[in-house]
């Protein structure tokens, strides 16, 4: 005779509240009435199934690095007023591709901080 074997359904003591609009709504419960699956054992596996993606910089990395950026902008600006007020002569090209770069540096630290 087989032995009847208790399976231990998983307990969840944490609960939270996702809000949908309309149509993610209506996408998730027809996915439910379809997989036989309720909605949040739908969004657990979607979540928690698959790799998830990790911002490329550390939050408070990024503000540390934006803080610096700061600084040196604050800096090249200072530099820049003293070029166009002619005081030095010469130095505009290097001057703007320097700038170039840095609204560079900005927008990639930006965006890898919000990825």
């Amino acid at each position: 005779m087989a032995k009847n074997k208790k399976i231990k359904k998983k307990l969840y003591t944490h609960a939270t509240c996702v809000k949908l609009d309309e149509n993610e709504y209506e996408n998730i419960s027809e996915a439910s009435k379809v997989t036989g699956k309720s909605i949040p054992e739908i969004l657990r596996s979607c979540y928690f199934k698959k790799p998830i993606g990790r911002p490329l910089i550390a939050n408070d990395m990024a503000k540390t690095i934006r803080a610096e950026l700061k600084r040196i902008g604050n800096n090249v600006n200072q530099i820049a007023r003293l070029m166009n007020s002619g005081i030095y002569d010469g130095w505009h090209s290097e001057f703007r591709d320097f700038h170039r770069d840095f609204a560079k540096i900005c927008q990639l630290l930006v965006s890898y901080s919000r990825s």
